[in-house]
């Protein structure tokens, strides 16, 4: 997919050329670019699991490694060296998309929790989605 040509554009300029051709096209710039774009093949895939209305746990594993995912992604896009070559609500969005799905994860497995009847453990995991800025995430796509 796409995470993999920005590896292989990453691996092919650090080969052919001393200097990047073009300023962002750093290493650490396409890194940084390849991890977003694995987060957003995961962020996909939740959005393909909770449309199938599969279990509660699976949705929840999906969103957590999304969040994972925009974690490492986050932390790439906020060095000095990326994020000045980054348009900044890129770097904001990719930010701001962990906690939201760490939030979704917990949410997810709250209502696991309540189907297997755990209601205190479901409690709990929906007071910390709740802590999570899942509603102040703007859910608009440009």
């Amino acid at each position: 997919g796409a995470a993999g040509v920005f590896y292989l554009v990453k691996e092919m300029a650090s080969i052919h050329f001393s200097q990047p051709p073009l300023p962002d096209m750093t290493a650490a710039v396409l890194g940084a670019l390849a991890t977003t774009m694995l987060a957003q093949a995961q962020e996909s895939l939740y959005h393909k699991t909770t449309l199938a209305r599969m279990k509660n746990k699976i949705c929840a594993k999906v969103a957590a490694q999304a969040g994972d995912l925009y974690l490492e992604a986050a932390r790439l896009v906020r060095d000095p060296n990326v994020s000045k070559k980054l348009e900044r609500e890129f770097v904001a969005i990719v930010t701001a998309k962990q906690p939201y799905f760490h939030g979704l994860a917990e949410y997810h497995e709250g209502l696991a929790c309540k189907d297997e009847v755990k209601y205190g453990e479901a409690v709990a995991r929906f007071r910390v989605s709740n802590r999570q800025p899942i509603h102040q995430w703007p859910l608009v796509y440009v």
